[in-house]
Order: structure tokens, then C-alpha cells, then sequence
């Protein structure tokens, strides 16, 4: 594969995978992407100012998209997780929390 096709590669699998709405199938489509971006580096291809603009640019939305995605996975690993310590702290066994102490058993 010549330098011009792993370039084009490259720059097509990054447009189909930026307007994936369903993020196993954007994953799947950067997965792809890897080699040609592994071999664009070890062969040090020289790009010209605007197609370099372009893929920088591209790698930007990329990059944005995948910060978003993280912080959704985050966020619901939060709620998850809030909600199982209440299921734990709630059980079929204690349902109601301690009652707090109102007088004192020290005398």
C-alpha cells in the first residue's frame, strides 16, 4: 500500500466513524483506523499544510467526541454505584435505617 492510499485510509475511516451515533460502532470504526495511523507514523509521511490542518482538525472532533463518551460512562458509573450502596444500606433483612439513641444508657 502506497503512502496516498494509507493517507486516504486513514481520513476515510475517521469520516465514517465521526457521525456514528451508536458509540460501539464509532469505536469499532477508530479501532479500524489504528494501523493506518501506525503506519502514517512509522513511515514519518510528510503531508502538506492543508491536508495536515484537515487531520488535525478531524483528530480534534475525534478527540471531543471521545472525552464526551467518557464523561457519559462516568457519570452513569456514578449513578450505579450510588445506587447499589442504597440497595446495600436498604436491604430486605434491615429496611429502615438505625434509629438514633434519645436517651442516655450511661448512668
Amino acid at each position: 500500500m502506497d503512502i496516498e492510499d494509507l493517507k486516504e485510509s486513514h481520513v476515510c475511516l475517521t469520516e465514517k466513524a465521526l457521525p456514528e451515533k451508536d458509540v460501539s460502532t464509532f469505536i469499532e470504526r477508530l479501532k479500524e483506523r489504528e494501523p493506518y495511523s501506525m503506519d502514517l507514523i512509522n513511515h514519518r509521511v510528510a503531508l502538506e499544510p492543508d491536508e495536515a490542518l484537515e487531520m488535525l482538525h478531524k483528530e480534534d472532533e475525534v478527540l471531543k467526541r471521545l472525552k464526551e463518551e467518557r464523561a457519559k460512562v462516568l457519570k452513569e458509573m456514578e449513578k450505579l454505584s450510588k445506587s447499589r450502596k442504597g440497595a446495600r444500606t436498604y436491604g430486605s433483612q434491615f429496611p429502615f435505617p438505625p434509629m438514633p439513641v434519645f436517651f442516655d444508657k450511661t448512668k
